[in-house]
């Protein structure tokens, strides 16, 4: 876990994803790097002149010049507070989702750490927001952080998994951050009614998805639930999880769920806890 990526758009949440991106980083090693990535999408940047005319980023230069220059400050400002020779800084222009697939591709990132702004699930659905739109696209594994976190630890890191998902991506940086902060592996299966197999073909499938990825350091648990939804967070707040890690297709399943039942106040609280998601 050697190169990390940190989208900023200098909100506070933003910045708490840069805190928990440095710690991260520490304890990683020296030669880990921090890219932290402003991203202008210019469309969205339009206004009227001191003389009444109409102006918009996209084709007005000078308009353009002064928001990547302004960027550039506050990265440079931010660059000073960290204090740390590992963080590079760079502005792109662009729409958010396409730049930064292609800065995880360019630069080989391992990981992204994203703030988000809301401590709901229900609400990041709801608005379709910037973190959700990354989550569903990113190739690499995110790391979302929802709230700030002076001493991040991972000692406890919960994998929920229906044991055939694909996982090439994510095992690796799973398996980093469980050696990196010596956390045992909580694996969870959730088996529900409408979907249900008896232990032994669970534990069948166990077998064969642990022998695939080499997980080691690890428990796992076959808990019985009405959805996977309220499965995951049932069982991630019994371990008492420093993280919860699931593939955005579970995530997606997830957001669903939250959408149509205003009563799931047990995953609004789950969610407040840093979430990795991964698509494969």
């Amino acid at each position: 876990m050697k190169k990390l990526l940190v989208p900023t758009d200098f909100s506070p949440a933003s910045h708490n994803a840069l805190e928990v991106a440095l710690q991260i980083a520490k304890k990683s090693g020296e030669d880990t790097l921090i890219f932290l990535l402003n991203v202008i999408d210019l469309k969205h940047y339009h206004k009227l002149t001191n003389e009444g005319q109409y102006v918009d980023a996209l084709t007005d230069e000078t308009y353009r010049d002064h928001l990547t220059h302004d960027a550039g400050l506050r990265l440079q400002s931010l660059m000073v507070e960290a204090n740390t020779p590992n963080l590079v800084a760079r502005v792109e222009t662009g729409e958010v989702t396409e730049v930064l697939n292609e800065y995880v591709a360019q630069e080989g990132i391992d990981l992204v750490v994203l703030g988000a702004k809301t401590t709901s699930l229900q609400e990041e659905m709801l608005f379709f927001s910037t973190t959700d739109r990354v989550i569903r696209t990113l190739t690499c594994p995110v790391l979302t952080v929802r709230r700030k976190t002076e001493d991040f630890k991972a000692q406890s890191l919960v994998l929920a998994t229906n044991l055939t998902d694909p996982i090439e991506e994510a095992a690796p940086q799973i398996k980093a951050m469980q050696k990196l902060f010596g956390a045992t592996l909580h694996l969870v299966y959730i088996n529900t009614p409408g979907d249900f197999f008896n232990n032994r073909r669970i534990n069948d499938m166990k077998n064969e998805f642990v022998a695939k990825y080499d997980f080691e350091d690890y428990t796992f648990t076959i808990y019985n639930d009405f959805t996977i939804e309220t499965g995951v967070a049932h069982f991630a707040e019994d371990a008492n999880a420093d993280i919860l890690a699931i593939s955005a297709r579970h995530l997606n399943d997830t957001l669903d769920y939250v959408a149509n039942t205003f009563r799931t106040e047990i995953i609004m609280d789950e969610v407040s806890r840093p979430v990795l998601t991964f698509s494969r």
